[in-house]
C-alpha cells in the first residue's frame, strides 16, 4: 500500500515548503497508522480462521484455503522475472493477469499474456514472465503459503 500523504494535497493546505512539509509528514504518518491497523485486523481475521479449522479431518483442504497469500506484482516495459533463465517456487502458484501484455515462457512452451488469463504453476514448475510491451504488466499472484517471505524461490537454467 503506497503512502502518499494525500491529506497534504487539499486545497486549504499552504504550499510554502516550510508550512507544507509538516502537514505532508503528518499525513504520511496517519496513513502508516491506518495501514498498520488494517494489517492487524487482517492478521486477527487470519488467526481466527486458522483457529476455527482446528480439529478438522486430516484430508480437509480448508487449511490450505486459509494459508493462501497474495502479492500484486507488476513488470515495467522490457522487464522480466527472472531477468534470465527460469524461476521455480516450492509452493503452488496461481498467476492472474490484471492488465498489460507480455510473454510467459516455460521450458517446453510459450504463451502470449493478455488480461484475464490465469496460469497455475504446481510447485517446482519452471517459468519466466516477460513484459515485451510499452505498458506495465500487472499480475495478481497467489501462493499456497501464509506468508510471501516463506516461499522459497530458485533460479534454474534449462538447455534446449
Amino acid at each position: 500500500m503506497p503512502l502518499i500523504g494525500a491529506a497534504a494535497l487539499r486545497a486549504d493546505v499552504p504550499w510554502q515548503k516550510a508550512a507544507w512539509t509538516p502537514v505532508f509528514l503528518d499525513a504520511v504518518a496517519g496513513e502508516a497508522e491506518d495501514a498498520l491497523l488494517l494489517l492487524a485486523t487482517l492478521e486477527r481475521a487470519w488467526r481466527a480462521a486458522r483457529n476455527s479449522l482446528a480439529g478438522r479431518r486430516r484430508h480437509s483442504r480448508a487449511a490450505i484455503a486459509v494459508d493462501i497469500c497474495s502479492s500484486y506484482q507488476y513488470l515495467k516495459p522490457g522487464c522480466s522475472v527472472p531477468e534470465a533463465d527460469f524461476i521455480t517456487h516450492d509452493t503452488d502458484e496461481i498467476i492472474y493477469i490484471l492488465e498489460g501484455i507480455g510473454i510467459a515462457t516455460y521450458p517446453d512452451k510459450t504463451y502470449q499474456l493478455k488480461p484475464h488469463m490465469t496460469f497455475y504453476n504446481p510447485a517446482g514448475t519452471a517459468h519466466r514472465f516477460w513484459n515485451n510491451s510499452n505498458i506495465d504488466l500487472k499480475m495478481l499472484v497467489l501462493y499456497t503459503r501464509d506468508n510471501v517471505e516463506d516461499v522459497k524461490t530458485e533460479i534454474k537454467t534449462f538447455m534446449d
